[in-house]
């Protein structure tokens, strides 16, 4: 689940002590996932049955670094979302959401906000890493 991007392409230790207190005070969660969403017929994604507590880190995160919008401000608004499938023909999108409609619900339980690194997504090319990893105060109940 993306939080924010684009963000910042590296990370000091003031950054690294910013995040890790911004997420060190935000509870774990269950996330589940019961059902799918389409933005336009371009994208086939997992809708989280709650997004409140994903929506609540990308604000977080937001206020933290208001130089890095979300999604570089290029929408009106945070989806939170887990993509399946994008850019692929609708026919071939229509038959893995058949699919993974079969396999729903998903629950995950999120303890940790992780931050990746990579080339410009729009490039497609490899090299995605993760670099960093903030744990969550423990999982409420």
């Amino acid at each position: 689940m993306t939080i924010a991007y684009p963000f910042k392409p590296n990370l000091g230790d003031d950054d690294v002590d910013r995040l890790t207190s911004v997420f060190a005070g935000e509870p774990g969660f269950n996330l589940a996932f019961a059902s799918t969403g389409w933005f336009g017929n371009q994208v086939l994604f997992l809708r989280p049955d709650d997004p409140s507590p994903l929506t609540r880190l990308a604000y977080l995160v937001s206020l933290e670094y208001p130089q890095w919008p979300l999604y570089g401000d290029s929408f009106d608004t945070y989806v939170p979302h887990l993509t399946i499938g994008h850019d692929q023909p609708v026919d071939t999108l229509k038959t893995v959401e058949a699919e993974v409609c079969q396999k729903l619900p998903i629950t995950q339980p999120v303890t940790e906000v992780q931050y990746w690194s990579g080339p410009p997504m729009s490039s497609g090319a490899p090299g995605w890493h993760m670099v960093q990893a903030f744990n969550l105060a423990p999982l409420s109940r």
